[in-house]
């Protein structure tokens, strides 16, 4: 059971978060689950069998399952594989990636820390071939040149290329003659770092998940359900932002609408451009019309989605070309019921399946495997000023004081203006006690009160602008720290030793846990 009061990020570079503690990570790998539902009638474990068949994974040994989108992830993702493939070996089991591909690019770019002569800054470079709203999928190939140049270019801007695995990412990504995807090449880059680390994780396409009699059932159970389920996930979906006082309506994710008598299924419908639309369904005796949006696909009947036989191919009322898939709690249940003997997720996912279970276990008991959260910091070999963010406030606060109040640092003023300042600010004191609506002479006060203080910061004219150049600089350095020290670089900008560091932090606590 997570404890999620633990999941924080890691504080310094190369530091490792398991939760549970990875001796408690082995208990978890139980051999049979609390419930085994059933969707079209078939008990999942029987889909389970299936879809591992399918899939190329082997049926009677433990799968400790992880993932993440196709995109230039950082190592604290990269961690969830290292550690699913150390518990795997520790176990007899086997680690399984998933590659969630049927999102679309987060962004079109990839970060890279330059070092200039006004300090370090991070500069964006533009990824080969990737368009804007199209599902990783049916993104069109670049040619091995293409990648070439944006390795080379990537590599003229880290400041020391040759202390990162920038070179043996790309190696992987051009390693063959032909066009590759960034999925593809993602894969390969990831297996290959592994391979210098630790066991790598197999690989598995969630699109090819998706195309499965297994999820094909379960979609069919969720529509079959409908009503049931957009219950159980819209309480889930109260009680979570109660409980953690969350006020946007749509994390961990929006709520399932009802209109007209429709009622919206947890799924996507990608259709052919990629464009997703929300799938609907409205019940009409035991038939079930479905929408995409607003556009009706067809009708089909309850006995024909209740049939497993159904499965086996994909609906019918889908137009040519339109894909259905899931999305991101609904594709961690049916990874966790389908696949999973244990699944890792990093921080965010493990906050956000807090609601993914209770919704799941409101519809089919506790029929989910185990969860766990493996994450880590990792940065890049940058140079760091260290500037801590209270000496910045400080600044911050000096460089206002410096104007608002000037006697405090002024050594030039006279007695006389000081006494002067004294009297209008006893005067204001009393003004406000004794006489709150005079405003004429609150103001008259003030105004001398300003034109004291104009009269002091005159007395040394250059102390505001030196507050404001000491605190220029010091923001100029934090922000420079803050490029050094962002965990989100990608893990082949990543110096190696320190993703050994952490594949032996890792590695130390499931030892410890063996023993």
């Amino acid at each position: 059971m997570i404890d999620r009061s633990r999941l924080r990020t890691p504080p310094q570079s190369a530091d490792v978060l398991i939760e549970p503690a990875a001796s408690g990570l082995p208990a978890l790998l139980r051999p049979a689950r609390d419930a085994d539902p059933e969707w079209c009638g078939v008990t999942v474990s029987r889909w389970r069998n299936r879809l591992r068949d399918r899939l190329d994974l082997p049926p009677d040994r433990p799968l400790i399952v992880t993932g993440h989108q196709a995109e230039f992830f950082h190592a604290g993702v990269l961690a969830k594989s290292l550690a699913a493939g150390e518990l795997a070996e520790q176990c007899g089991g086997t680690a399984v990636w998933l590659v969630v591909d049927f999102d679309t690019p987060k962004s079109l770019r990839m970060r890279v820390p330059q070092r200039t002569a006004g300090g370090l800054r991070l500069v964006e470079v533009e990824i080969p071939a990737l368009r804007p709203g199209l599902p990783m999928q049916r993104q069109p190939a670049a040619p091995r040149s293409h990648w070439l140049d944006f390795f080379e270019r990537a590599a003229t801007l880290v400041p020391d290329p040759s202390r990162t695995i920038l070179s043996t990412v790309a190696d992987a990504f051009c390693a063959a003659d032909g066009a590759i995807t960034l999925s593809d090449g993602i894969d390969r880059a990831r297996e290959r770092v592994e391979s210098l680390l630790a066991q790598p994780s197999r690989t598995v396409r969630a699109a090819h998940m998706c195309e499965s009699a297994a999820f094909r059932a379960f979609a069919a159970d969720l529509a079959l359900r409908a009503e049931e389920v957009a219950a159980a996930y819209n309480d889930a979906q109260r009680v979570y932002r109660a409980r953690h006082g969350v006020r946007n309506a749509a994390i961990p994710a929006p709520p399932l609408a009802t209109v007209a008598g429709r009622v919206e299924l947890p799924l996507w419908i990608l259709r052919p451009d990629g464009r997703r639309a929300r799938p609907f369904v409205q019940r009409g005796g035991d038939d079930l019309r479905f929408f995409a949006d607003d556009d009706l696909l067809g009708t089909v009947a309850g006995a024909t989605l209740r049939d497993p036989a159904s499965a086996d191919s994909p609906w019918p009322i889908l137009p040519p070309g339109a894909l259905l898939r899931p999305r991101a709690l609904t594709f961690s249940a049916f990874a966790r019921m389908a696949v999973a003997d244990l699944f890792i997720h990093g921080i965010g996912g493990a906050k956000y399946d807090e609601m993914t279970e209770a919704y799941c276990t409101a519809l089919y008991g506790p029929a989910l495997a185990p969860a766990a959260c493996v994450t880590a910091t990792a940065w890049a070999d940058l140079p760091r000023f260290g500037v801590p963010a209270t000496t910045v406030d400080a600044a911050r606060r000096r460089a206002r004081d410096v104007i608002q109040n000037p006697q405090r640092h002024t050594s030039q003023a006279s007695a006389e203006l000081l006494e002067r300042r004294e009297a209008l600010v006893r005067e204001n004191r009393v003004l406000r006690e004794e006489r709150p609506r005079d405003r004429r002479a609150r103001r008259a006060v003030y105004e001398q009160l300003r034109a004291v203080r104009r009269e002091l910061s005159a007395s040394e004219p250059w102390l505001p602008a030196r507050s404001a150049e000491e605190l220029r600089e010091l923001e100029a350095r934090q922000e420079q720290d803050r490029a050094a020290t962002d965990r989100e670089l990608f893990f082949g900008l990543i110096p190696m030793d320190v993703l050994q560091t952490i594949t032996a932090r890792i590695r130390a606590e499931l030892d410890r846990s063996a023993s």
